[in-house]
């Protein structure tokens, strides 16, 4: 299963930034998770989101409300 990060702007309703990690690199991606949620801290506009699946399109149906016409090209 890998890990996404996704960094959403939450007034234009867009994610920023994603980045992806193999299963075999889930302790690295927990610790790039807590540096980015740190790096936004205080920001209300932003939004980081950890999120655990076996491919992309699994979050399309997971989490839809961060996933635009645009996102899913």
């Amino acid at each position: 299963m890998k890990t996404f990060i996704l960094t959403y702007d939450l007034p234009s309703g867009r994610i920023v930034d994603e980045q992806v990690f193999s299963s075999s690199e889930r302790y690295a991606a927990l610790k790039e998770s807590v540096r980015i949620q740190h790096e936004h801290w205080g920001k209300p506009n932003t939004k980081v989101l950890t999120l655990f699946a076996e491919n992309r399109e699994d979050l399309f149906v997971t989490h839809p409300n961060y996933f635009t016409k645009e996102t899913i090209k």
